[in-house]
């Protein structure tokens, strides 16, 4: 497999990868550019060392996602196997995150009726997935995205079969468990013991907007371990 600086100017689906964005030990994350329309940007999400089982689930949940048509689902442009890596092909959303906007937002509260839009549109989007036995499975701000026009658009629907639980481990300090701290603060107890269902999304939701409403994480802790 290509290491990660390899992949820039490399071709993947209809899109060339022009820079990273982000990376951890599971995943690498690439702004792109269309081939054929240099206006269309997407963003290409390479997933590493991942066994042949992972690989199987992952075009199933590829197969159960495509159905996935909604105002505020991010929807998937393409998805496949590029030089032994697996890749998910999504479009670019420049407006940023909902973690994003916590961190411009400081320690001011957000406006209720903001809130209260956020909220919705994002229960709405997972609605709609339950109703096909789709579970997000790790919702948390940095997969609520907007759109140009404000709407939310939830992206980056679980994929525990790509990161399973190597995604929890690592020593204290590391980029693995950092990563790990982020997520697990959205996480359900349930989760901790590998189980994900409905009530996970609904969890994760509800803390969320207690975040958003008082401006503090509903749980915290220094590692990993200690969310357990």
């Amino acid at each position: 497999m290509l290491s990660r600086n390899n992949y820039i100017d490399k071709v993947i689906g209809n899109y060339r990868i022009i820079t990273e964005l982000a990376n951890s030990e599971s995943s690498s994350i690439y702004m792109a550019q269309h081939t054929v329309n240099p206006k269309a940007s997407g963003v290409i999400k390479v997933f590493h060392n991942t066994p042949a089982l992972n690989r199987d689930l992952f075009f199933r949940e590829v197969r159960l996602l495509r159905m996935l048509k909604h105002p505020h689902i991010l929807p998937m442009l393409d998805a496949g196997i590029f030089e032994d890596a697996l890749y998910l092909i999504t479009e670019y959303v420049p407006q940023g995150s909902l973690r994003e906007r916590i961190e411009r937002q400081g320690q001011t509260l957000f406006p209720t009726p903001e809130v209260i839009n956020i909220l919705s549109q994002v229960g709405q989007a997972l609605t709609y997935a339950h109703h096909f036995n789709i579970v997000h499975g790790n919702l948390k701000p940095e997969n609520i995205l907007f759109s140009s026009t404000g709407h939310v658009l939830l992206t980056d629907f679980g994929w525990t079969t790509m990161s399973g639980p190597a995604w929890m481990q690592g020593g204290p300090g590391d980029s693995i468990s950092l990563q790990a701290l982020n997520s697990a603060r959205y996480m359900a107890p349930e989760q901790f013991q590998g189980f994900t269902s409905r009530r996970s999304d609904q969890y994760a939701l509800g803390c969320i907007a207690y975040q958003l409403f008082t401006r503090q994480v509903a749980f915290n802790a220094p590692d990993f371990a200690s969310l357990q």
